[in-house]
């Protein structure tokens, strides 16, 4: 199973991770990737949430559509420790949020099983992205969606000073997150619709969020 670059830090930092992503503006802006779903059809959807870490987007997520049914997958052995204390702590059910370790290169899910998958920071640290969207779009129904945060690329010291507003502990996550992702590999608009396009997905949107941190890409299958 393939680790990404430098995957041992997730490992090793799983915890302060955790307590410096579980945060109320942290989980709002995971809880607002339900909006970009496609609209239930008279049954609940099935949501995989790729590189959950510690599973705050997909709990978040899970709080703003109790009907719907989630499932978290992640790569790092200690981050899915941590997602699955957390569940405990919130008191959710195993069976509504499975945990899964896996490769989002090789999911262990069947060929168009899920109505959205969603990813909050989790495309740039794979280092064979066009293998892993393949993947995703592969387990996606026809018409299903893909959701992905990523790190925008370039100088944002002043939209992270902005940050501030919601919080120092979430100015410090937006700052560690413009760090890891300034060494491993930020996005620029064009170069993320590219990416995702490429893969097959269409109807490709990419957009700035989180003050300029971030960029948005929705994409149907």
């Amino acid at each position: 199973m393939s680790r990404p670059p430098g995957g041992w830090i997730f490992e090793l930092l799983a915890r302060p991770y955790e307590i410096l992503v579980f945060q109320r503006a942290w989980r709002e802006h995971a809880r607002r990737m339900l909006d970009r779903l496609p609209p239930r059809e008279g049954r609940p959807r099935l949501v995989l949430d790729a590189g959950c870490g510690p599973g705050v987007s997909a709990l978040a997520m899970l709080v703003g559509a109790p009907d719907d049914r989630f499932v978290g997958l992640d790569v790092s052995r200690q981050m899915l420790a941590r997602a699955a204390a957390r569940r405990r702590a919130e008191g959710v059910a195993p069976e509504r949020l499975p945990l899964l370790r896996g490769d989002v290169t090789r999911l262990p899910l069947a060929a168009a099983c899920c109505d959205g998958v969603t990813g909050h920071s989790f495309l740039y640290l794979v280092s064979d992205q066009q293998r892993a969207l393949t993947e995703i779009r592969r387990v996606l129904r026809p018409g299903g969606r893909l959701v992905l945060l990523e790190p925008a690329a370039g100088p944002r010291l002043l939209p992270v000073l902005r940050s501030l507003r919601h919080g120092a502990r979430f100015a410090a996550s937006m700052a560690c997150w413009r760090v890891v992702s300034g060494r491993i590999g930020q996005f620029t608009a064009e170069r993320l619709h590219e990416t995702v396009a490429a893969a097959g997905f269409a109807r490709v949107s990419v957009e700035p969020t989180l003050d300029g941190l971030g960029l948005l890409a929705v994409a149907e299958s």
